[in-house]
């Protein structure tokens, strides 16, 4: 049975991805970057800049 190709997606290797992410400040703590985030002021300060 003959069927078409798939596209292929284009993989990003590592080095096109170097600096995608940069931060030029002070060093952020790792205790920091792994707190939970609390998403529940997000929609009230949502509300309060639209309104």
């Amino acid at each position: 049975m003959l069927q078409t190709k798939i596209p292929r997606k284009r993989k990003l290797t590592a080095k096109l991805l170097r600096g995608f992410l940069q931060h030029t400040g002070a060093t952020v703590p790792i205790d920091q970057l792994c707190k939970p985030v609390e998403y529940s002021d997000d929609r009230a300060n949502q509300k309060a800049q639209q309104g």
